[in-house]
């Protein structure tokens, strides 16, 4: 099992791996930055911490859960936003193609123009339109599986 990080070298990791991305991506300096700026340059860093903190959360998991789908005995909501990158579009296909071949119950909704997070009205990757309609997905989804 891998040791775990402290939140100061996790920040580290990720300001290098957006660096590294963004090689002429310019520091903010305190005060510097523009606000329509200072907004991407934080969408990009929260994108980059939720992919190492992903790296680094399933690292420690023994068995990927979609090899877990046989023994899957509930329904299955997935809502997912079509630029999201964990999981990536193309993972959602699998897991709905490993869901289809055991015979599960699932219902998958997908959201174009919406990442990671979507739902989270406090992030600047939150989609209104397209949360709005995810949550009646959800409610209806319960609605069918619950009563």
């Amino acid at each position: 099992m891998t040791a775990p990080i402290s939140r100061t070298e996790l920040y580290q990791r990720v300001d290098d791996a957006f660096y590294a991305r963004f090689p002429a991506a310019p520091r903010p300096l305190n005060g510097s930055a523009n606000e329509e700026w200072r907004q991407w340059w934080i969408h990009e860093r929260d994108r980059q911490l939720e992919e190492e903190i992903s790296r680094v959360y399933w690292a420690r998991w023994p068995q990927a859960p979609i090899e877990l789908t046989a023994q899957m005995t509930c329904p299955l909501l997935g809502i997912f936003g079509n630029d999201d990158l964990n999981p990536s579009p193309d993972q959602v296909n699998r897991t709905e193609a490993e869901l289809k071949r055991h015979g599960k119950t699932y219902e998958f909704h997908r959201y174009d123009g919406a990442g990671h997070g979507f739902f989270a009205v406090n992030r600047p990757n939150y989609r209104a339109e397209q949360a709005t309609d995810a949550w009646k997905k959800v409610i209806a989804f319960y609605n069918k599986q619950l009563r």
